[in-house]
C-alpha cells in the first residue's frame, strides 16, 4: 500500500491559482513591453537634445563701437519716441506778451527743462513763473537766474527758468 499513494494522478492545482499565475506572466509582460517603450522614448529625447546642442551657437560678443551704436541707437529712440505736445502746449499757456523766449533746452535723460529769454519787468517775470507751476507737465519751476539787460533802447530782464518735467 505504500506505493498507491505514487500510482494515483497527480491532483491538479485549484483554479484560482492558474488565475493567478496567468494574470502575473500577463502583467509582467505589459510591465516589459511598457519599460522597453520609455527606454526609446528616452534615448529619442537625449538623441533630439544632442542635436539642439550641437546646433546651438554661441551668440558672438559685440564690439565696443556696436555696443556704443547700440546705445546712440537706444538714445534716438528714446528722443524720437519723446512726447512733446503737452510741454509744447504748456509753455502755450503760460506763454505772455511781456516774455520772450530765447532759448528751449530740455534734458530728456534728467526728464530737466531750462528756459532762457527776456521779460519786460519782474512783475512779468514772476506772473510767468507762477504760470508755469500750474501747468501739470512741469514741476518745481524756478528761476535760477536774473539779470538786468537793456536791449535795444528797452530794460528788460534776462532770465533762466528751470523745471522738472512730469513722467507721462
Amino acid at each position: 500500500m505504500g506505493l498507491n499513494k505514487y500510482l494515483r494522478p497527480a491532483s491538479r492545482p485549484p483554479k484560482a491559482l492558474l488565475l493567478v499565475i496567468f494574470s502575473s506572466i500577463v502583467a509582467s509582460a505589459g510591465a516589459l513591453i511598457a519599460l522597453k517603450n520609455t527606454f526609446e522614448d528616452s534615448h529619442a529625447v537625449a538623441y533630439e537634445i544632442l542635436k539642439l546642442k550641437a546646433a546651438i551657437r554661441p551668440l558672438p560678443v559685440p564690439t565696443k563701437a556696436e555696443q556704443e551704436r547700440h546705445e546712440q541707437w537706444i538714445k534716438l529712440q528714446a528722443e524720437r519716441s519723446f512726447d512733446w505736445y503737452p510741454i509744447f502746449l504748456a509753455l502755450e499757456r503760460a506763454s505772455s506778451e511781456d516774455i520772450e523766449l530765447l532759448e528751449f533746452r530740455p534734458d530728456k535723460a534728467n526728464r530737466q527743462l531750462v528756459l532762457r529769454g527776456e521779460a519786460r519787468d519782474m512783475n512779468a517775470l514772476t506772473k510767468y513763473v507762477e504760470q508755469l507751476a500750474m501747468q501739470r507737465i512741469l514741476t518745481q519751476p524756478y528761476l535760477s537766474h536774473q539779470k538786468n539787460a537793456s536791449r535795444d533802447a528797452l530794460q528788460v530782464i534776462s532770465f533762466e527758468i528751470r523745471a522738472s518735467i512730469v513722467a507721462g
